[in-house]
């Protein structure tokens, strides 16, 4: 658990204790989740309010490049020769994402970072702070093929963290998040090309169709919120499929 920052020798140090508790990948009930999503967004909201400081301590944070990541992290490794079509395909998501707010946020929020505690929750390895739509912390933990959770909890859980302040509508707002989503897991389709994180191969291809199979979905929702996505979207997971 983090406990201070304090400088040493020309550098800063970041000082944390040890605490008890139970990582979420380690198995977790709905209602954990469903009170997951109220931190998280006290948490967010508590980044917010000492964004400046880090401004104030020289650290400089700028938006994310998400066209020039998923290039490099899903196109490049796994549809090399298509590398056209597919920056075509997935330049909507991409113009999604800038549509929404770049807020301070955790960056790595899977379930082996979230400690279930007596008292409530921690996150851990805070290394990806960073600014992105609030929505990408909530896919990080919802779209993990660790947990695999049904489309029925994955719903409930983004509309209890909506709940907590609303802002515009919950279609906009599940819209960044479909979006935020779909990129995520395409970044994860890349990496499983790369790295098997310790995982067989039977566990391999089925988180592969995992993720097949949830940027399907994600896609279905762009298109279901909008038609103007829809041939686009078709497209896309026309690609994804074929991988």
């Amino acid at each position: 658990e983090p406990l201070a920052f304090l400088p040493h020798g020309g550098k800063s140090y970041l000082v944390s204790r040890r605490v008890q508790g139970k990582l979420l990948a380690d198995g977790v009930s709905e209602d954990t989740l469903f009170d997951f999503m109220p931190f998280l967004f006290l948490f967010h909201t508590h980044l917010q309010r000492h964004r400046e400081q880090l401004a104030q301590r020289g650290i400089e944070l700028t938006p994310p490049q998400y066209r020039a990541s998923l290039h490099r992290r899903y196109v490049q490794r796994i549809h090399p020769g298509k590398r056209e079509n597919l920056n075509h395909a997935t330049s909507f998501l991409v113009d999604l994402l800038d549509e929404e707010d770049a807020v301070l946020r955790h960056g790595d929020v899977h379930p082996r970072n979230v400690l279930k505690r007596e008292s409530g929750f921690t996150l851990l390895d805070p290394e990806y702070l960073g600014l992105g739509p609030v929505q990408m912390d909530i896919a990080d933990l919802l779209e993990s093929h660790r947990l695999c959770l049904p489309e029925s909890v994955v719903s409930l859980c983004v509309r209890d963290y909506y709940d907590q302040q609303p802002r515009s509508s919950f279609d906009c707002f599940y819209r960044g998040y479909a979006a935020c989503a779909a990129i995520k897991m395409l970044e994860t389709l890349g990496s499983l090309e790369a790295h098997h994180y310790g995982m067989t191969t039977d566990e391999l291809g089925h988180a592969k169709q995992f993720y097949r199979e949830r940027i399907s979905q994600r896609l279905g929702n762009l298109a279901s919120l909008d038609s103007s996505y829809g041939d686009r979207a078709a497209r896309l997971d026309a690609l994804v499929a074929s991988s």
